[in-house]
């Protein structure tokens, strides 16, 4: 189970009340200005943003993209909002309060972590589901980790068409996100098949015009990004996000390493660390059964 470890509740003032800007393009022309999505996610405003080679990165309707149903393995932690586990969904749903209610407001989130095997592509996928129910919240999942991704295949749904195939040219972002049944404001845009080198197809201005797209498009976005300081794809999806949530998981990531991503990641970005497959605290266990009634919505 997850739950919030700490937030770290820097001012963001300066960042957040900057007007957004024009995402600059490989051949350093400036694009339309970033605005905010509309409260349904829905429409799209004119402007939308070229990459290097000149040609537009596409358009998104939601009325047009496809859908998928999640098939999910037994006794899989992924989307626990079912009634089956009270206790994990509201320790999502307290991330989620944090996120909504964190001074800077961000909509477009990276989660990632210290090492592999920490859990930040599971928690991802739970924080973008907790984040689609609340009415009138469209989210869209990026798995923006192109080396070794498994999240379609946690979800059960296709890899490909995917990011990779939009940023090679070889797919539109219409054709390649999908909505995730029975999630009716859940998108997923998955990883893709692979074309040549991950940090190449990131560090290019079709990359950061369709971020900007992205954002412009769908309420929330969250993206699915690789360990920090592991590979250079870190800090390509990093520069196009609004703040990172990091996942630590006890037993398992190095203290080091997890010190080292904390001071790596510039502090008006870092919203919060999570620490993943946290045993249950001791002085919650002492107060006996009737504490986890709370859990239950139904009591």
């Amino acid at each position: 189970m997850s739950r919030i470890f700490k937030a770290f509740e820097k001012a963001w003032e300066a960042r957040h009340l900057a007007p957004q800007i024009a995402v600059e393009e490989a051949a350093g022309e400036r694009s339309a200005p970033v605005v905010p999505a509309p409260k349904n996610g829905s429409g799209h405003t004119n402007g939308v943003p070229r990459p290097g080679n000149g040609k537009p990165c596409g358009m998104v309707s939601l009325d047009n993209v496809g859908a998928v149903r999640i098939r999910l393995t037994s006794g899989s932690p992924v989307l626990p909002f079912d009634g089956s586990a009270p206790r994990a969904a509201e320790q999502y749903k307290i991330v989620r309060t944090k996120i909504l209610h964190h001074p800077a407001q961000p909509r477009c989130l990276v989660v990632s972590s210290a090492q592999t095997g920490d859990g930040k592509s599971i928690n991802a996928v739970n924080i973008a589901g907790c984040m689609a129910l609340k009415d009138q919240a469209s989210v869209l999942l990026v798995d923006a980790d192109l080396r070794r991704s498994e999240m379609a295949d946690t979800l059960g749904v296709p890899a490909s068409p995917g990011l990779a195939d939009v940023l090679a040219g070889h797919a539109t972002l219409e054709n390649a996100i999908v909505r995730l049944e029975p999630f009716p404001n859940l998108y997923f845009l998955p990883r893709g098949e692979r074309h040549g080198s991950p940090a190449e197809l990131l560090d290019s201005g079709r990359w950061r015009a369709i971020a900007a797209l992205l954002k412009r498009e769908f309420g929330f976005v969250v993206i699915d990004a690789p360990p920090v300081g592991l590979v250079a794809d870190y800090d390509l999806v990093q520069d196009v996000a609004d703040g990172v949530i990091l996942i630590i998981r006890p037993d398992h990531t190095n203290r080091t390493l997890s010190l080292k991503a904390i001071e790596s990641i510039p502090p008006e970005q870092l919203i919060g660390v999570v620490v993943n497959c946290a045993s249950e605290w001791f002085l919650t266990k002492s107060l006996g059964q009737s504490y986890y009634h709370y859990y239950d919505e139904r009591s």
